[in-house]
């Protein structure tokens, strides 16, 4: 026997569909609401009497009640018989109109043909034959719910996986865009500074230019103040022979006195422009620091196109594990194919 049992005419056609999807031949399928039991007539059932009858092969066996339909259909009209030549009595005397089978595996087919010999190997006919076949169809179906739980375990842990990397790649993404507003922040102080550093060279350029003017002031006035020195002495050498001219060379030593202290202010003045130009260069100093910025400002560019070159390497892998899952799923399919195919035949 090597029909398939189903509940049903639906199941049927279902399995009929995945055989011709698949290519995978043709079965004879049994479903149990549609079978109908084959009995022997009454007039035939008086071979049961007869000299070396066993009795009805569906008799004679054990099963499932639940399937009497399907061994009534196959076996009901069946006689067992013990030897050939009880069999072929039978056979004779009720017209070659029952199926009979002996205990050595002859089979006396209605309509007078007979099928005996030795069994094959890979052909065992007799039903008890079938019962190893069936345990290794039973071990093989096993076999295949396990590989079938263990693919779906693979494939959950796979997708477990999957989901914590998409969870890590929405965190970098986030962090990206911290980096990113950071950065545009950071680059938009540096340019800030920088426009105002340029500012603050134009106006150190001018003090500058300023402050070299006011040095040669300074060289003039102390030249200046150098020939006054030299004057009151030759003064202070002569007063003893130019009495008469004491009263107009005091009036010119004031007057020269005079001009000192305005030159003593404009130099006292110069000294705090001085001063401001130093601090000037104390802001110099400040602006250098401030170019250290422009630096750190490059290594951030740096940073973010070494974060955007992982970023593309994390996207890559993304996609390498897609591509393992995808192959995964239809191996997975193709097994179960091959599985139910194997099972089927």
């Amino acid at each position: 026997m090597q029909n398939i049992v189903t509940a049903n005419t639906d199941d049927v056609k279902y399995c009929i569909e995945v055989l011709k999807r698949n290519k995978m031949g043709s079965i004879t399928f049994l479903p149990i609401n549609s079978l109908r039991a084959r009995l022997l007539s009454a007039e035939q059932a008086n071979a049961l009497k007869e000299k070396g009858a066993i009795g009805l092969a569906c008799d004679l066996i054990g099963y499932d009640k639940a399937y009497d339909s399907v061994f009534k259909n196959l076996l009901g009209s069946t006689i067992v018989c013990d030897t050939y030549d009880n069999a072929n009595s039978i056979s004779k005397k009720y017209n070659r109109s029952i199926r009979i089978v002996t205990l050595e595996g002859e089979i006396f087919n209605p309509q007078g043909s007979i099928t005996g010999g030795s069994s094959r190997k890979h052909d065992v006919v007799s039903i008890l034959g079938r019962e190893r076949e069936f345990e290794n169809i039973c071990k093989n179906f096993e076999n295949a719910q396990f590989q079938l739980k263990k693919s779906t375990e693979g494939y959950e842990i796979l997708s477990s996986n999957v989901a914590k990397l998409n969870f890590l790649i929405s965190n970098l993404n986030q962090q990206l865009i911290d980096k990113e507003v950071q950065l545009n922040t950071a680059t938009s102080k540096v340019d800030y500074i920088s426009d105002m550093l340029d500012k603050y060279i134009e106006d150190l350029t001018e003090k500058r230019t300023q402050y070299d003017s006011l040095c040669e002031k300074l060289e003039i006035i102390e030249a200046k103040l150098t020939g006054a020195g030299k004057l009151k002495t030759d003064i202070s050498s002569q007063k003893v022979d130019f009495d008469d001219k004491k009263a107009k060379s005091r009036e010119t030593i004031n007057k020269k006195i005079d001009e000192r202290s305005v030159l003593s202010a404009e130099l006292a003045s110069m000294k705090e422009n001085l001063s401001s130009i130093s601090n000037k260069f104390t802001i110099c100093e400040m602006i250098s620091t401030i170019k250290l910025t422009k630096r750190l400002r490059q290594k951030t560019t740096l940073l973010m196109q070494k974060l955007i070159l992982k970023k593309s390497e994390f996207t890559l892998q993304t996609q390498k594990i897609k591509l393992i899952m995808l192959c995964f799923q239809r191996l997975t399919r193709q097994k179960l194919t091959r599985l139910m195919a194997r099972f089927l035949l």
